[in-house]
C-alpha cells in the first residue's frame, strides 16, 4: 500500500462505487421497520474484498480514548470488524448490536482471543469524544475500540474491505452492511453481509481460527 498509484486506484474505485445507485441485495435490504425508523438509510450491496492484510495499510488512527492506533496492533488476534456512523440511527446499530450477538457466544470460552472494531465513516462528527460516547450508549465493552481518521484512510480501508458508501444528506449515508472477520495476520477470511443475520457460519470461522492458534 505504499504504491500511491494503487492507493490512488483503490480510492477512484470505492469513490465510483459511492456515485452509483444503490442495489439492495435480499440480504441487506432494509425492514420496514427499519424503514419507519430511519427511512433515509439505503443498503448498498458490498464489492469483492481484497485477497491482501489490511495490516498493510500504515495509517495512524485514534480511538474512542484518544489514543493512537494502527491497525497492525491487532495482529495476533482474531478481529472482528464493521464500518459505521454514529449518528445512524437504522442499519448502524443493529449491525453492533450483530456484533454484540457474536461477541457473547465467543466470549464465554474465549474471552480475550478475540477483539471487536468499529471504524467511522464519518470523520467529521465522529470524533473520538463521540465515538466514546456511543460506546457507552451502546454497553460496549474492553474489548471494543472504535476508529476514526482522515477520509482518504478510511476510504482505502473501506475499498480493501470491499464495503460501499455514500452520503445521502447532511447526516445520512447509503452504505454496505457488512461484518467483517479477520485471521491474524489481518487478512479477511469471513464476511457476513445483512441485518439480523444467522452468526452460525461466522461463529463457526472464529472458532476454526482459535483452534489453530
Amino acid at each position: 500500500m505504499k504504491n500511491s498509484l494503487l492507493r490512488t486506484l483503490l480510492i477512484g474505485l470505492i469513490l465510483a462505487a459511492g456515485c452509483s445507485r444503490p442495489q439492495p441485495g435480499p440480504s441487506a435490504s432494509p425492514s420496514p421497520d427499519e424503514h419507519a425508523h430511519h427511512h433515509h438509510h439505503q443498503a448498498m450491496e458490498s464489492g469483492p474484498p481484497s485477497q491482501d492484510s489490511i495490516y498493510n495499510l500504515e495509517a495512524t488512527w485514534q480511538d474512542q480514548n484518544g489514543n493512537q492506533r494502527r491497525l497492525i496492533d491487532d495482529r495476533g488476534k482474531v478481529v472482528v470488524l464493521a464500518m459505521i456512523y454514529s449518528s445512524c440511527k437504522g442499519a448502524c446499530p443493529r449491525i453492533v448490536a450483530d456484533m454484540q450477538a457474536i461477541e457473547k457466544q465467543v466470549s464465554a470460552e474465549h474471552p480475550e482471543a478475540v477483539a471487536f472494531r468499529l471504524v467511522s465513516f464519518d470523520p467529521e462528527v465522529d470524533t473520538p469524544q463521540r465515538l466514546q460516547e456511543y460506546a457507552q450508549e451502546a454497553g460496549l465493552g474492553p474489548h471494543w475500540k472504535l476508529l476514526c481518521g482522515p477520509e482518504e484512510q478510511v476510504l482505502e480501508l473501506a475499498a480493501l474491505l470491499g464495503v460501499k458508501y455514500r452520503r445521502t444528506g447532511p447526516s445520512d449515508f447509503a452504505h454496505s452492511n457488512l461484518i467483517t472477520v479477520l485471521n491474524d495476520q489481518g487478512e479477511i477470511v469471513h464476511q457476513q453481509e445483512g441485518l439480523g443475520v444467522d452468526p452460525a457460519a461466522t461463529l463457526a470461522v472464529i472458532e476454526q481460527l482459535l483452534a489453530g492458534h
